[in-house]
């Protein structure tokens, strides 16, 4: 049978165990229905023997006066041996010959010449068969109950009483002369008065058998209800042994479905990690056993050319020999999967990379047999991540260029220069006569708020790019204070053209980078307001729980919009508005870095964005 899995063996178990339970069952009230219809059996035979033996009782009644009325019409001694040969095997005085409840007397069992009455059956030694007991004996022997043994016993009793009139009629035949007497004697027992006391052994013996008949049919009618019921119960248990077992076979049948998906499944599984992996085996001294194509095909050697050689054929030199000391201690000592990155040389001797996992297998003893490996080609991969290191070192390298270049310009020359006009503006102001110079003077004065408002907010622009830079680093943590949202949003915004359109209600407090939070947001607000086609452009900004809504009355954008959108350089087709397409993208990576979750919703009148904080 194929393997079946632990779910199936549970229920193939259970199933197994509740079959064996039932069987034990069926054959526990089988064992009792035999017992029942043997105990049936037992009563009739009892029911047999006890009327035989009242039989018995009645019929040596019977052959007592035959014998005795016999006896005292021919005085033929013979008759009279019969007699008191009847009487004392009736009370176990003389043994009982085989086959005496059965025609005995009534055989030729006297011959003419001589009587041989004491010897009736003998073995092969000349020794006589049976036993001596008495009717009452048997009676006990047979568990009459008492009512029964009582009609018995009190059958007998007058039968000896019979008896003794008998053994009287025998005294006076045997010892009188007067034959008037000796017909008086004889007439004795065929009177009214002899068969009175005839007809009182006869009635206790009907009623026993009136009283065997009644106590045998009620037993034998509980033993049928206990029968009834066993047989009942067994074709339960073997109806329900025979679902048990139904439902076991059909278990195993799934389980072999089961099974053989999950084989095909495997074989597929195999298939494709025979064709997208390398896969070798190797004995316990390294020495390669198994390789497949995709093995060759990447380190270039064939099968034959593989197949006995160490592995260090593949050995680049590029790891040190503590690296493969770790590798045995891990999967040999350890027996452990041990995963590392590996240098190898193909057989042009050109270096490709893999990614590497390496078992050991042991036999039935625990003894080491062998390694196994998997490994994964990732030579392109790790030189694109190469590339990719390249980049991000001259995107840090730029980013720092920049940030140079912009702090020299904001920080430092154009504060210098705005604040250096200032005080040449005021000297100018108190040397000239201030009625000359009042209208060229207020014509300075709202270019140079411009300036101020303009530096003011390049400056938070470049806090927000330094802090982003920033990130680029390795092993970097972006700093974050507590602010209230409300308070430093609107810092932010004051000095913009578009503060107007921005309605910015209780935003709660959180833990941001203020730079960075405010720049994300304000490209939200932007986008907002640039993909706009109302007439009164607005963005509003509300909080719902733990989420931060920027609501415009714009254009609409969809989840699916917004995720696409959300990409780096992407732009939506046939945009009338000129943009680089990394807006978006900047601040979901902000919001990201922050731990907090955007999502778009599109509304009737406009745009949700939901910024989820915690």
């Amino acid at each position: 049978m194929k393997r079946i899995r632990f779910e199936s063996k549970f229920i193939i178990g259970t199933l197994f165990v509740l079959t064996l339970l039932t069987i034990s069952l069926t054959t526990f009230f089988s064992y009792k229905l035999h017992q029942s219809f043997t105990q049936s059996t037992k009563l009739q035979d009892k029911r047999t023997h006890s009327i035989v033996l009242a039989d018995e009782l009645r019929q040596s009644s019977d052959d007592l006066t035959n014998f005795a009325r016999m006896y005292a019409v021919t005085e033929d001694p013979r008759y009279k041996l019969v007699y008191n040969r009847i009487i004392d095997i009736r009370n176990g005085d003389e043994i009982r010959p085989p086959g005496y409840q059965e025609i005995y007397w009534d055989l030729e069992v006297l011959n003419t010449n001589g009587v041989n009455l004491f010897t009736v059956c003998v073995d092969e030694h000349g020794n006589e068969l049976g036993r001596k007991v008495s009717i009452e004996q048997l009676m006990h022997e047979m568990e009459m109950d008492e009512t029964e043994l009582s009609y018995m016993h009190q059958s007998k009793i007058q039968s000896d009483s019979l008896a003794l009139i008998e053994m009287e009629v025998f005294n006076i035949i045997e010892t009188s002369t007067d034959w008037k007497q000796k017909i008086a004697a004889r007439e004795r027992l065929f009177d009214n008065n002899y068969l009175r006391l005839k007809s009182k052994i006869m009635k206790p013996i009907k009623e026993f058998y009136v009283h065997v008949d009644k106590r045998t049919h009620a037993e034998l009618d509980f033993e049928a209800k206990q029968s009834k019921w066993y047989i009942f119960v067994v074709v339960i248990l073997t109806a329900v042994t025979l679902v048990f077992v139904s439902l076991m076979r059909f278990t195993i049948y799934l389980s072999r479905l089961s099974n053989r998906k999950i084989e095909r499944k495997r074989q597929y599984l195999e298939s494709i990690l025979d064709s997208s992996c390398l896969v070798s085996r190797a004995d316990r001294f390294g020495k390669i056993t198994l390789v497949n194509d995709k093995f060759c095909k990447v380190s270039g050697y064939r099968e034959s050319e593989l197949i006995g050689q160490d592995h260090s054929i593949l050995n680049s030199g590029y790891h040190s020999r503590k690296f493969w000391t770790n590798m045995y201690k891990t999967v040999v000592v350890d027996k452990g999967i041990w995963h590392n990155i590996v240098t190898n040389r193909n057989r042009k001797g050109d270096e490709y990379i893999v990614d590497s996992y390496i078992m050991a297998t042991f036999d039935e003893r625990g003894a080491h047999d062998g390694y196994i490996s998997v490994r994964q080609d990732i030579t392109e991969l790790m030189n694109s991540l190469q590339e990719v290191d390249k980049k991000n070192v001259y995107l840090e390298h730029a980013a720092k260029i920049l940030r140079h270049d912009m702090h020299s310009g904001i920080n430092t020359y154009i504060p210098r220069g705005i604040s250096s006009m200032e005080r040449r503006l005021e000297k100018i102001q108190k040397s000239i006569d201030p009625k000359s110079i009042y209208k060229e003077w207020r014509q300075l004065e709202a270019p140079m708020k411009l300036l101020k408002e303009g530096i003011h907010h390049a400056q938070r622009v470049y806090s927000g790019v330094k802090e982003f830079t920033n990130l680029v680093k390795k092993d970097a943590n972006m700093y974050k204070e507590t602010y209230d949202l409300h308070v430093i949003l609107d810092n932010h915004l004051r000095g913009t053209a578009y503060r107007s359109q921005v309605q910015i209600d209780d935003l709660g407090v959180e833990d941001v980078n203020e730079s960075l939070f405010c720049t994300a947001v304000d490209n939200l607000i932007r986008n907002g307001l640039r993909y706009n086609d109302s007439d009164t452009k607005l963005v509003k900004l509300y909080r719902q729980d733990n989420v931060l809504v920027v609501e415009d009355n714009g254009r609409g954008m969809s989840q699916k919009e917004f995720e696409e959108l959300a990409k780096p350089y992407t732009r939506k087709s046939g945009q009338k508005e000129t943009g680089s397409g990394l807006g978006l993208n900047i601040c979901v990576a902000i919001m990201q870095e922050h731990g907090f979750e955007v999502t778009c919703e599109k509304i009737q009148t406009g745009t949700k964005l939901k910024i989820k904080v915690k």
